[in-house]
């Protein structure tokens, strides 16, 4: 998930982002091992996923998205939005997910780093709960609507080798970004609201 870039990143351990058209963001993505808890690899790619997302300006990153088929997102909203509560950096290692209310549906817009420049309209679940191990292999648990739960659901695509624009039910709900923001950005319908609530176990 892309929103904008703030300010300078340190390229050291930088990784390419794959983009649409690479195999490897077609494939389901492998558990991580509990033995690969807490070793050194893991949290080089915890650091390498980091750096990326943060280079290039996102909210979310999945390990797919730099070359590693496992299970494992970062998420950090830290932006001052309205309605939005922030959502400090996260690890976010073997997910699962329910929906609780799956009759309550939300429109969001949503651009990717592996989609450059593009910005869709996606119907998703308004209300995600997650269960998941953070990088010490502790169980974790949150919450998350609208807005913030769009960016939970973006991720999880990625750990089953899809993207946001499988899901665009017609292609008019697609814009190259600067048309976006000039002519479809202020979309009624569009949620830009949420709140994640942390709930440890």
């Amino acid at each position: 998930y892309q929103r904008r870039v703030r300010g300078p990143i340190s390229t050291r351990m930088l990784r390419k982002v794959l983009r649409i058209g690479h195999p490897l963001l077609r494939k389901i993505s492998t558990p991580v091992p509990r033995d690969h808890f807490k070793t050194k690899e893991l949290r080089q790619t915890v650091e390498a996923m980091i750096t990326a997302m943060k280079h290039k300006g996102g909210v979310g990153i999945s390990a797919p998205q730099i070359g590693i088929s496992q299970q494992i997102l970062v998420i950090e909203m830290i932006q001052d939005l309205p309605d939005v509560t922030p959502w400090p950096l996260t690890v976010i290692i073997n997910p699962t997910v329910e929906h609780p209310l799956p009759h309550e549906k939300i429109w969001t817009w949503e651009s990717c780093m592996s989609l450059p420049n593009f910005v869709g309209k996606v119907q998703r679940f308004n209300n995600t709960i997650l269960n998941f191990f953070n990088e010490k292999g502790e169980e974790k648990k949150l919450a998350a609507t609208g807005f913030l739960s769009a960016i939970v659901q973006h991720e999880l695509d990625h750990l089953q080798g899809k993207l946001y624009i499988d899901r665009i039910q017609d292609t008019k709900n697609l814009g190259m970004l600067e048309e976006w923001q000039e002519y479809m950005a202020d979309e009624p319908t569009v949620c830009h609201s949420g709140e994640v609530i942390f709930l440890d176990k």
